[in-house]
């Protein structure tokens, strides 16, 4: 597909341009974990789409995955120029209102042409998603990497769970976090996808481009966008000056509540109305969540 062709190239020429990347694990299908398959794939000649486990039908790769249903291919909002992501509708007020159930795929079930299975070994890893969310994110999504099996020596399910409600709606969010495996025989590993904690609120949560790579989130925070808060402590203002686009912004108080949340638009953020004490700002770029310690006097 020109789609996966295409990430396959920006990713390499990221790599080389920032002169290092976490080493992708052997056999991880991006596409796949990038929602990509459609009914026109084919891993072999002709069997257009993704097999079921046996084989017995056809569909797009996330049909495929399913466990519970919920989750469906999507086009509404995706990543990076990418061809479509994964929806999960928690609005009440529309059509398709998923209500209590928890979405689930488990990438095993395409086991024809194992596009959901690869290699790793003991070692530390990285996994990383992006979310986007319409109305007001809440909830928690969880990913695994595992391997079942009877040998015991071989087996493990180490998981990432991610809170929703830190997500800035209606922008793009990676969000990150290590596992450690410390089982592994190196081959055919797969992953869980779910909605772990339904959302409180009524919102829609769009997923893409899921990575396992081996690696440490400090070597993932060279790519940290470079940021200057200033003053700081203030009394009124602060000022951004960033090394690339910042999206949106939000304020934390030392509870984790937020008092303050909206798009950035270059201007000077007003914190003239906060009671004095010690916040938290998130900056959302294109390349995540970025926090910084602030000082309203």
């Amino acid at each position: 597909m020109k789609t996966s062709l295409l990430k396959k190239l920006i990713t390499l020429i990221t790599c080389l341009a920032v002169g290092y990347c976490n080493a992708q694990i052997t056999g991880f299908d991006s596409s796949a974990y990038g929602f990509e398959y459609d009914t026109g794939y084919e891993a072999t000649p002709g069997d257009m789409g993704v097999l079921y486990a046996g084989g017995s039908s056809t569909g797009n790769i996330v049909e495929a995955w399913t466990q519970v249903a919920g989750f469906e291919q999507s086009t509404d909002f995706t990543h990076n120029g990418s061809s479509y992501s994964m929806k999960a509708n928690y609005d009440s007020n529309t059509a398709g209102d998923l209500g209590t159930v928890k979405a689930k795929l488990q990438t095993y079930r395409s086991n024809v042409n194992k596009e959901g299975n690869f290699d790793i070994v003991t070692g530390t890893y990285v996994l990383s998603v992006w979310f986007y969310i319409t109305g007001t994110p809440s909830g928690n999504a969880k990913f695994t990497a595992q391997k079942g099996g009877s040998v015991p020596a071989n087996k493990f399910n180490e998981a990432a769970n991610f809170d929703l409600s830190t997500v800035t709606a209606g922008v793009w969010t990676q969000m990150q976090t290590e596992i450690t495996i410390t089982t592994a025989d190196g081959t055919e590993a797969w992953s869980t996808i779910n909605i772990s904690t339904v959302p409180s609120t009524d919102c829609v949560i769009y997923m893409d481009d899921f990575t396992i790579t081996q690696g440490t989130l400090s070597a993932q925070k060279a790519k940290d966008i470079k940021f200057l808060v200033y003053p700081n402590p203030s009394t009124n203002n602060i000022n951004i000056t960033s090394s690339e686009a910042i999206q949106s912004y939000k304020i934390l108080d030392i509870l984790g509540k937020t008092v303050a949340s909206q798009k950035y638009n270059k201007d000077a953020i007003d914190i003239s109305s906060l009671t004095k004490g010690v916040y938290v700002l998130q900056l959302a770029s294109k390349n995540g969540i970025f926090s910084k310690r602030i000082v309203k006097k």
